[in-house]
C-alpha cells in the first residue's frame, strides 16, 4: 500500500521524526519540489526516508557557512587576482576577501561562480538568493 505524500506531509515528517533542525521549511520545500521533480523526470517514485534525506543532504544558509565545511572546495579563493599568485592563509585570504575581490568579480558575480562550481561537483537546489542545499560528497 502507498501513501502520496504532500508538500505539506513531507515537511511534518521532519518535524515528526525531530530532525526539524536538519532544513529550514524553505529548505524542505525546495528539497520536496527537486524530488518531486526528479520523480518526474526520472519515472520514479522515492519513498520518503527522513533519515536517509538528512544523511544525504545539507542545507547552508550562505557560501561562507559552505566554506566552513568544504574551505578547499571553491577554487578562486586561493588567489586574489590573475597577477599575484600569492597563496594566502585562511585568515589572510578572509580578511582580504572581506573587501576587495578575486578577478575584478562583484560579490553577487561570485555567489553565482561559486554555485556553478559546486554544482559541476554534485547536486545543488537553491532556495534563495543566498541559502542552498548540497547533496554531501
Amino acid at each position: 500500500m502507498k501513501t502520496i505524500v504532500t508538500q505539506y506531509d513531507f515537511i511534518r515528517a521532519f518535524d515528526d521524526m525531530d530532525r526539524s533542525d536538519n532544513f529550514t521549511i524553505e529548505g524542505r520545500k525546495a528539497l520536496f519540489d527537486w524530488i518531486e521533480q526528479m520523480d518526474e523526470d526520472c519515472n520514479h517514485e522515492t519513498t520518503l526516508d527522513v533519515i536517509s534525506l538528512c544523511c544525504e543532504f545539507t542545507e547552508y544558509k550562505d557560501l561562507t557557512e559552505f566554506r566552513s565545511d568544504y574551505p578547499l572546495a571553491l577554487n578562486y579563493y586561493f588567489y586574489i587576482d590573475m597577477q599575484d599568485k600569492v597563496e594566502l592563509n585562511r585568515a589572510a585570504r578572509d580578511e582580504i576577501f572581506a573587501t576587495k575581490y578575486p578577478y575584478g568579480y562583484t560579490k553577487a558575480e561570485l555567489n553565482l561562480l561559486a554555485r556553478d562550481e559546486i554544482s559541476d561537483t554534485t547536486v545543488l537546489i537553491p532556495i534563495n538568493d543566498k541559502s542552498f542545499i548540497i547533496q554531501n560528497f
